[in-house]
């Protein structure tokens, strides 16, 4: 017995008199249909709101018994294609489908590892969450030891078969020395495990240059993310250097020089808030002139306030309606970007291979939360244990907690739960004060789903 999937999405194109983008948030693909098959599948579907019409999945009376009743009114032909493209399903393994991903979620075979090496900056971002800091410290050889160490008996004792080192700070280039000790040391290490291992490196770009790409290409550097919060007269304003002076042509020179090479993708992240969420089409008209466009995605993402900070600082609702101006414009010049603005998919919080190490070697599951020694769920020195969190009051054990929300999530059978993994465990903490309460930005991608989808499947069409 086949059924529609549960995360089908049905988007109008060009008005929908005619033409219907059939979608499916699972498997990322779509197909183009009229309005005969077309209006079937709207029938087990729901309206969605937002800028263009568009059907979603959602769990009421009798949404199972329509999803099945759509198999028996589509052409022979019709059933086999979208059969073909998992939009039509049996759902029993739809379901394994899920619980797989969800589980892969939760607790993924490859440790993930953000290494905070070095608290050096050469910026004075206003809204800086590590504002504070110690800046004089970094890691010196005993501790990049150590940590690889640590990496090693952790990948053994758990069994884990991959490798992802995300390069971070601070500015992780203004000690960029330690940044490629770390590199060639996972190198050997992942070598002589027979395991893979990517790199990431998250970069303010003032000082990337071609040099220390091609040997970090050599080790398996496969993305740089690099932050432009705007045009030039937006952007240097917000992220000056720490003498005063722009910073936002420098870095575009960079991240057109870095386009020699090939081997590794480019992110070009933009925090978004009031000031930022108007300013986007300029700066990817900038972007477009640099001949950038079709080598780099837009990354749309929330300024968050400090950890100490909080809730005081934080509209959430505000957030939300940001990022969706600011994805439209990222849709109307057609740059690439992920699917769902200010996700990271599931959040790091809750997988259990996911860690961050701070400038002293402590072990944290959350960036933000790298200023907060209460927050620490380990060290590299302790070999391969994580201690169980120990904040105090109402922050005891919520990590531990934090992954129900995925069995939430499931429960509610969301169509957009391979997208969104349960949302940010930070922002929950930030709205609720619990690191363990939903988070769940439906309002937004219901804003710009239809968007989100139309885009992806022509971008996809457009490059093949």
């Amino acid at each position: 017995m086949l059924r529609l999937s549960r995360f089908t999405f049905l988007v109008a194109v060009n008005g929908g008199s005619e033409n219907w983008l059939i979608y499916n948030a699972l498997t990322d693909m779509g197909v183009l249909v009229d309005s005969s098959i077309a209006r079937p599948i709207s029938e087990a579907l729901t309206r969605g709101s937002g800028r263009m019409p568009f059907w979603r999945y959602e769990k009421n009376a009798g949404s199972v018994a329509r999803l099945e009743r759509v198999a028996d009114t589509l052409p022979a032909p019709v059933t086999a294609e979208l059969r073909r493209l998992a939009i039509l399903v049996d759902p029993i393994k739809e379901e394994l489908c899920i619980d797989s991903i969800v589980q892969d979620f939760l607790k993924p075979s490859c440790l993930k590892l953000t290494i905070a090496y070095s608290a050096r900056c050469q910026m004075s971002c206003g809204y800086c969450f590590q504002s504070g800091r110690d800046k004089s410290r970094h890691h010196d050889q005993k501790l990049i030891n150590k940590t690889i160490a640590w990496a090693e008996k952790y990948i053994r004792d758990h069994g884990l078969h991959a490798l992802h080192l995300g390069l971070f700070g601070g500015e992780p280039l203004a000690d960029c020395q330690i940044g490629l000790a770390y590199a060639r040391g996972f190198k050997q290490l992942t070598e002589r495990l027979s395991i893979p291992l990517e790199i990431s490196l998250t970069t303010n770009g003032l000082n990337l240059s071609n040099e220390i790409l091609t040997q970090l290409l050599s080790c398996g550097l496969t993305y740089v993310r690099v932050t432009l919060d705007g045009p030039p007269s937006i952007h240097d304003l917000r992220r000056p250097t720490n003498s005063g002076g722009g910073t936002f042509d420098r870095i575009l020179a960079n991240l057109r020089k870095s386009r020699q090479l090939d081997g590794f993708g480019i992110g070009v992240a933009v925090n978004v808030d009031e000031t930022t969420s108007r300013s986007i089409g300029a700066l990817l008209e900038i972007l477009q002139e640099a001949e950038l466009k079709e080598d780099l995605e837009i990354i749309l993402e929330p300024v968050l306030p400090q950890f100490s900070i909080g809730a005081k600082q934080y509209d959430s609702a505000e957030q939300l309606r940001y990022l969706a101006d600011a994805f439209h414009q990222v849709v109307e010049k057609q740059f690439a970007s992920p699917l769902l603005p200010g996700m990271c998919g599931s959040c790091n919080v809750i997988q259990k291979n996911c860690f961050v190490v701070d400038w002293n070697g402590d072990l944290f599951r959350c960036s933000f939360t790298m200023l907060e020694k209460g927050m620490s769920c380990g060290s590299v020195g302790d070999g391969s244990r994580v201690s169980a969190l120990t904040a105090a009051g109402n922050l005891q054990n919520n990590f531990d907690r934090a992954s129900e929300v995925l069995n939430s999530c499931q429960d509610k059978q969301c169509p957009y739960l391979s997208l969104c993994g349960g949302g940010c465990r930070f922002q929950s903490w930030l709205a609720d004060g619990d690191w363990a309460a939903p988070n769940c930005p439906e309002k937004l991608f219901n804003e710009i789903a239809a968007d989100a989808f139309a885009h992806s499947f022509d971008l996809k069409a457009r490059r093949r």
